[in-house]
């Protein structure tokens, strides 16, 4: 059964604005609106559920705050990354949109691993204070 798990399905996060974080992923990442759960009022939480051809996001806005599940995210969850095919044009991309990032340039990384490979990364946060790394593998 290892062999049962194909893929990352989706990436879940809280936020307290809902709205703001689906023009955010809209805005910045281009995704679309797959589906929408409305709780109602006696339901734990809204759903959005974002995605494209290459991955998806589930923003969940709690109806009632729950610090249990909040914690809990908080310490299991350090930051998700996404592949880029450029990230210095894409960087250059999300300051016109005003976002501002952990460092002032995206990070070059020599022989990081082994086997060894170069990444150019930079992270930023998200509307919900999500911590989002965009990562380019660079090829010799």
């Amino acid at each position: 059964m290892q062999n049962c798990c194909n893929g990352l399905n989706h990436i879940g996060i809280f936020t307290p604005d809902l709205k703001k974080s689906e023009e955010f992923y809209r805005d910045i990442f281009g995704l679309e609106e797959i589906f929408h759960v409305d709780a109602g009022e006696d339901g734990e939480f809204d759903i959005t559920v974002m995605g494209n051809d290459n991955f998806t996001i589930e923003l969940l806005q709690l109806k009632k705050e729950d610090r249990d599940v909040l914690a809990q995210a908080a310490d299991t969850l350090n930051h998700f990354a996404l592949n880029c095919q450029d990230t210095k044009a894409f960087v250059e991309f999300l300051k016109e949109k005003g976002i501002t990032f952990e460092t002032e340039s995206d990070t070059y990384v020599k022989d990081f691993g082994t086997p060894k490979r170069d990444l150019d990364i930079i992270f930023f946060h998200g509307p919900a204070g999500e911590r989002i790394e965009i990562y380019q593998e660079i090829y010799k």
